[in-house]
């Protein structure tokens, strides 16, 4: 019956403490200044954003394109006064910058990764055309686009077969290495190509008769060709085979990109000083942990005294018990 008098007191004390601070400790809550960059800011996330919804697959076209916005937004951006900013407005200045040249040099890191896989897929910017061509309104000549898809199915059905005869010798074509990353990298590709020619083809088919009569037949052999090489990519190329446990298997951009993702993040550290700092730090875990193995009897076998630890666990629903006894150590 005392807890109504306690929670008012308690209720008094939190209003006189919040409502009636002095005017230089309100200070310390108030909120920050706006930038004045904000709506900068926002409209490069927005203009950015628009340009990936129209140029939506990979292509030359997105790259001159995406680069021209970089190129303008970065002139605007260094035109700029910055001695008038405040220090919000100039945070926000320093990190679009680089935001905008780090976008600049990923165009360059992808461009070199796609003409790697284009040795695969040579076929890739026919493909691309078709996609484009739709976005630009431009069209479409149904007997031409049958006989440009025929082509592409074709030079698919070649390719398939070089694959497999790399794959089953020295797993080279034309000085590529078929490394299982690049042959999941090709797979990937092929399939956003795929993906990108159906939405072409069901974007016409059955509104425009005459497209559907020409392109019908092409379209579904060409389907059964890309995932047919797709498949062969994946599996043979990938080592992705139904039944087994898939392999693990990255995609490494090489150093000059991991360099700019540090300085993005603005990390002051070269890959290698990052990699002797781990390995720094994994000496000394290990180092700990043959210190415990010798207190435990083990000598300097961390691994075995890790077992022994983990047995002397408690079953499952006596941890409480456990939690109750250290708690009644810490009293004593």
């Amino acid at each position: 019956m005392f807890r109504l008098p306690f929670l008012t007191a308690s209720l008094v004390a939190s209003l006189v403490s919040t409502s009636f601070l002095p005017l230089e400790a309100s200070q310390w809550v108030a909120e920050p200044e706006p930038s004045e960059l904000r709506m900068v800011v926002e409209h490069f996330a927005i203009d950015r954003a628009g340009l990936l919804r129209r140029y939506d697959l990979e292509s030359p076209s997105q790259r001159k394109r995406l680069a021209a916005f970089y190129d303008d937004r970065l002139v605007t951006l260094e035109a700029m006064d910055t001695d008038a900013l405040s220090v919000e407005g100039m945070i926000d200045w320093v990190l679009l910058r680089n935001r905008i040249r780090y976008e600049l040099d990923r165009l360059d890191v992808d461009h070199a990764l796609e003409q790697e896989v284009g040795v695969l897929l040579t076929f890739q910017d026919d493909l691309v055309r078709f996609h484009e061509d739709r976005r630009d309104l431009i069209p479409v000549d149904p007997r031409d686009a049958a006989t440009r898809l025929s082509r592409i199915t074709e030079e698919i059905r070649r390719t398939q077969r070089m694959l497999r005869t790399a794959l089953a010798g020295d797993r080279r074509i034309d000085g590529l290495e078929l490394t299982p990353v690049v042959a999941l990298r090709a797979a990937n590709r092929l399939s956003a190509l795929e993906g990108s020619i159906g939405n072409w083809f069901r974007f016409y088919d059955g509104y425009d008769p005459l497209f559907s009569w020409w392109l019908r037949t092409p379209h579904a052999a060409f389907e059964e060709e890309v995932r047919g090489l797709t498949q062969l990519l994946r599996q043979e190329g990938a080592g992705f085979r139904p039944g087994n446990p898939e392999p693990t298997i990255g995609d490494p951009l090489g150093r000059d990109a991991l360099i700019l993702d540090l300085a993005r993040e603005i990390v002051a550290y070269t890959p290698e000083e990052l990699m002797r700092a781990a390995e720094a730090e994994l000496a000394w875990g290990e180092a700990r942990l043959r210190e415990a193995a010798a207190e435990l009897g083990f000598g300097e076998d961390w691994q075995t005294a890790l077992e022994y630890v983990k047995d002397r666990a408690p079953e499952p629903g006596q941890q409480i018990h456990l939690v109750t006894e250290m708690a009644r150590e810490a009293e004593a």
